[in-house]
């Protein structure tokens, strides 16, 4: 960890001429090292966009409807969820697709509604 805070330390003593570009290049810089630490002790990002909903890696914040996507499959990630081996750190925040529910687009088969107030019986 002290290699990682010793960049962070010298980005913050910068004297502020840095260039944003230069600011965002340091701030990769820095989230390679601690990436690069944490997998050295078996702790790694799960990375779950596209692939199917886990109940037990995955917390569900929402639902989409996308059909060019399977059911059950993470379409967006809120919050990356972190594993060491096998064991779930912290669960991944996500939205999931939800093809369950008939959207309005995918009813345009079905006879319009009849608007007619006044029709007779």
């Amino acid at each position: 960890m002290l290699p990682v805070l010793d960049s962070l330390e010298g980005a913050l003593a910068g004297d502020g001429s840095a260039s944003r570009e230069q600011l965002r290049q340091g701030v990769e810089l820095i989230s390679r090292q601690l990436l690069h630490l944490l997998s050295r002790h078996d702790i790694r990002p799960d990375d779950c966009l596209g692939r199917l909903f886990d109940p037990h890696r995955h917390e569900t914040i929402g639902t989409e409807h996308d059909a060019s996507q399977p059911a059950d499959v993470v379409l967006k990630v809120s919050r990356r969820g972190w594993m060491r081996g096998k064991d779930v750190l912290r669960p991944a925040k996500v939205i999931v697709n939800d093809l369950s529910q008939a959207q309005p687009s995918d009813t345009s088969h079905s006879s319009p509604p009849n608007h007619d107030q006044n029709s007779k019986a």
